[in-house]
């Protein structure tokens, strides 16, 4: 089976998701929160799209959901910590933007399962 990338696709959903809790000059989406149900949903609804069957989206969706609650409360607040402390070092800047485009442009077409 060989298997395509279309680059301009994955591009433009990686730009769509990274959209979803958008926070000044970056993105917040931690568990539990009003974004990160956006990006969930935004990714199940992408899974219907190409034809998944219900029952495997529900797979899906119930793995993420296993993933959030995972977590007890004392350890969210200090992942939220962890996280907001390094949130100006994670930003993706215009450079790493075109770095990623350009690596994409390179995967494009390109056979990667042999």
């Amino acid at each position: 089976m060989k298997l395509q990338i279309d680059g301009d696709r994955l591009w433009g959903t990686l730009m769509e998701m990274g959209q979803v809790g958008r926070d000044g000059d970056g993105v917040n989406r931690l568990a539990l929160n009003d974004a990160n149900k956006e990006g969930r949903d935004l990714f199940t609804g992408w899974l219907r799209d190409e034809g998944l069957e219900k029952d495997e989206v529900q797979l899906c969706e119930d793995k993420l959901d296993s993933e959030d609650s995972e977590h007890t409360d004392s350890e969210d607040q200090e992942l939220r910590h962890e996280r907001l402390e390094s949130e100006d070092s994670e930003h993706i800047d215009s450079d790493d933007q075109e770095e990623m485009q350009l690596r994409l442009d390179k995967l494009e077409g390109e056979d990667l399962l042999s």
